[in-house]
């Protein structure tokens, strides 16, 4: 742009002002992107089909990470990420604390079953599921309270009875279920892997007990949790 003012009858100083209050609004726009762009660098949650998904907890140090659907949060919780192991010492001592925590966020009162509705799932760094061993030979019958009523606001938590031990040169993480069933993930070695919880329910309602009773309002679905870090050491 030549601006020489006075031939076309316009004067400098509008020449001025109007080249002015172009360089404020080209500023002005570089700066709303600039802002924009840095808070969407900050963001700490996705969404993944109808869920949010925490997106903070992926290496060792932080020890749980949750995901919402429909309302409710699921919420892995290790007691620690650094997990050692002692050769000699008895897998009856070596207890991981694993939980899941579940907050009914809708404005009405939910419940939430414990029977056969939570799977663990070990991760090596990179992305290869471990196997999960399962069995069980008898069933031992749910009662009421593995249906817990969660009102609006609060919370439940579920807790694995887990254990490390050391088998054949192998960590062997496993557990009880709570209802005459045990699980177990083998061929661990000493090093970096991904803990996570997967929760499933299909059945809204359920008849337990003798006389029977049947229990409703159950909440159904599946959702995955986000990977928490864990450290597996050998000593």
């Amino acid at each position: 742009m030549c601006l020489t003012g006075g031939d076309d009858g316009v004067p400098m100083w509008l020449y001025r002002l109007f080249l002015t209050i172009w360089l404020i609004v080209v500023l002005l726009l570089s700066l709303q992107y600039s802002v924009v762009g840095k808070a969407s660098s900050h963001k700490t949650s996705k969404r993944r089909g109808d869920c949010i998904v925490s997106k903070t907890m992926s290496t060792p140090g932080n020890n749980k990470a949750y995901v919402v659907k429909g309302g409710v949060k699921f919420e892995v919780i290790l007691n620690s990420v650094h997990w050692l192991i002692l050769k000699n010492q008895k897998p009856e001592s070596q207890r991981v604390n694993i939980s899941l925590r579940i907050t009914n966020n809708n404005k009405k009162p939910l419940r939430f079953s414990r029977f056969d509705t939570i799977t663990p799932i070990v991760t090596e760094a990179h992305g290869k599921s471990l196997t999960l061993e399962s069995g069980r030979n008898r069933t031992q019958m749910p009662t009421e309270s593995d249906f817990p009523l969660v009102y609006p606001g609060k919370t439940v938590t579920f807790t694995l009875n887990a254990k490390l031990a050391f088998e054949d040169d192998k960590i062997v993480l496993g557990g009880e279920d709570g209802f005459g069933g045990m699980w177990r993930i083998a061929d661990l070695v000493p090093g970096e892997y991904h803990f996570s919880l997967k929760y499933a329910n299909k059945t809204e309602q359920m008849k337990i007990g003798d006389p029977e009773t049947e229990i409703s309002h159950i909440w159904t679905g599946q959702v995955l949790t986000p990977s928490v870090g864990i450290a597996l050491q050998l000593k």
